[in-house]
């Protein structure tokens, strides 16, 4: 394969990747807000937690693909850190909604802090080069 082809067919993937990643993200936020209106009281539906599980898989593996360091990166941890609370829901009781509501404000922090933050490794270091 010539140099221009394989550019083009890592271009492609790329644009690809990004679709997919955009519709987990729009799909992801669709689930959010169902299991959120259950927060506030609306009838529990069946379908929110199955949906935000699928597509918050779906993004995290991609994420992962795409860069391996992911696991060592703020991000990853926080990821790591945000299945185990989400897990967690299910034992909190009277402090669901809490708990909820604070996984949801500490996602949006990290997701949209700024790279140099988000991709700090353990030991301080930042691979702001990859960036997604």
């Amino acid at each position: 394969m010539k140099r221009t082809e394989a550019g083009a067919e890592a271009k492609s993937d790329l644009h690809l990747r990004r679709w997919l990643l955009n519709m987990l993200r729009a799909a992801h936020i669709v689930a959010i807000v169902g299991l959120g209106a259950e927060m506030l009281g609306a009838p529990a539906a069946q379908w929110p937690f199955p949906l935000a599980a699928g597509t918050g898989l779906g993004m995290l593996a991609l994420d992962y693909q795409a860069r391996r360091s992911y696991a060592f990166e703020l991000t990853g941890v926080w990821m790591a850190l945000k299945l185990v609370l989400i897990a967690s829901l299910g034992f909190a009781g009277a402090h669901r909604p809490f708990a909820f509501w604070g996984v949801l404000l500490g996602s949006v922090l990290v997701a949209h802090a700024p790279g140099n933050f988000r991709h700090l490794r353990w030991r301080g270091q930042t691979d702001s080069g990859n960036r997604n």
